[in-house]
């Protein structure tokens, strides 16, 4: 078992990849001497996010910003040579699986089963026609994402905000690992988690949700970085433990 840090991949001093006619030949040679080989691995925990490339931390904003857009993309095109057996697969949208918005994963749950939450955007936060509905101002720029909660909207301004409907009880927090769900959830919420983990094409997805009784449950948020402890730590190790045993029996 090794672990490989995301800086230790952009730090990394030497680099190799080459497709011709379909053949790739890729490496990297981290800092400390050790060759990494996309497939010299058996299975691979991809949890990779880079926020940084350190060795333009005292360049100009555009620069560092470029530079990180073009480690992103080495990244992406190393990690997509990985071996088959890989938990989560890299892509386009996040190195460690596709990052989404809150409306998309809202539309990935309803259609997975679950009674998808409210959501409403507004351009102008005076004429938010939803009481009792929670208001944020958006998120990264967008309306796709709430950011700060907005106490009382109708004194916001001519601003716009993102509506959501409450939730009907605190929500609580899943892993999808694999097929498994942990904690243990009755089949019909386990259900509708494997299902938007397969929709979100991914092995781990953390989900927040309100199970009910006779209905199915509340979606109110996923990700695909989860807290990795206690249950679904053990989980996770179960998971790789399978498929690295599946890998070495197919050999």
């Amino acid at each position: 078992m090794r672990l490989v840090t995301p800086e230790a991949l952009a730090l990394a001093p030497g680099w190799r990849r080459r497709s011709d006619d379909g053949e790739t030949d890729a490496g990297i040679g981290l800092a400390d001497g050790t060759r990494l080989d996309p497939g010299a691995g058996d299975v691979v925990l991809n949890r990779t996010v880079l926020g940084a490339v350190p060795q333009f931390a005292r360049a100009r904003a555009a620069d560092r910003s470029y530079a990180l857009a073009e480690m992103h993309a080495l990244l992406l095109c190393w990690l997509a040579d990985l071996p088959a057996r890989v938990v989560n697969v890299a892509s386009p949208r996040g190195l460690a699986g596709a990052e989404r918005s809150l409306a998309e994963w809202l539309v990935l749950a309803h259609r997975a089963g679950f009674a998808a939450r409210g959501m409403a955007a507004v351009g102008d936060g005076r004429r938010a026609a939803r009481p009792g509905w929670l208001a944020h101002a958006p998120a990264g720029g967008g309306l796709l994402a709430p950011g700060e909660p907005v106490p009382r909207p109708a004194l916001a301004g001519r601003v716009p905000l993102l509506l959501l409907e409450p939730l009907p009880a605190p929500p609580t927090r899943l892993v999808v690992v694999g097929g498994r769900v942990v904690p243990a959830m009755p089949e019909a919420v386990a259900t509708c988690c494997r299902r938007l983990a397969a929709a979100a094409g991914v092995e781990l997805l953390e989900i927040h949700c309100v199970p009910r009784d006779g209905a199915p449950p509340v979606f109110a948020a996923a990700t695909v970085l989860p807290e990795l402890d206690g249950e679904a730590a053990a989980a996770v190790a179960d998971h790789l433990s399978a498929q690295l045993r599946a890998v070495r029996g197919a050999a």
